[in-house]
């Protein structure tokens, strides 16, 4: 188990954005889970040697900043990506070079965390000083 969304219910304008380790974001309506099957439903489908991160619920509306292992981070409209079904694998949100992975995401805040887990020390960045670019582009540091 990845994450556990609390709901009250199911609105039509609420969405499931999911992200995974090799930088595939998908959204997906929330109104698309609110009938589970008894045994369960599919909500993503993952490539071999892919894991997913987190999910997070969202009105579709945000900024999204991804951050990988190698300190490297993308800002981006989250209206550039497109809902999709329940099965989707989703659509590339980060460009990673061979050896980086993402380590997380937030929607953009006034500040923003970097790490470099390798190395052992962190770097605090204002979110402003990472232009907004689009989605899928490759990573930038401010």
């Amino acid at each position: 188990m990845t994450t556990i969304l609390s709901l009250k219910d199911f609105a039509k304008d609420k969405f499931i954005t999911f992200l995974t380790k090799r930088g595939i974001i998908k959204k997906t309506t929330l109104e698309a889970y609110s009938n589970p099957r008894a045994g369960g439903i599919i909500a993503i489908h993952l490539d071999e040697k892919d894991e997913l991160i987190s999910t997070k619920l969202t009105d579709g509306k945000q900024n999204l900043f991804i951050g990988t292992k190698l300190g490297k981070a993308i800002h981006f409209p989250e209206t550039q990506i497109r809902e999709m079904g329940r099965i989707a694998r989703g659509i590339r949100g980060i460009r990673l070079s061979k050896d980086d992975e993402v380590v997380g995401w937030k929607w953009s805040l006034p500040y923003t965390h970097s790490y470099r887990r390798e190395r052992g020390y962190g770097k605090r960045t204002q979110a402003s000083e990472y232009r907004m670019q689009n989605r899928g582009g490759r990573v930038s540091s401010p």
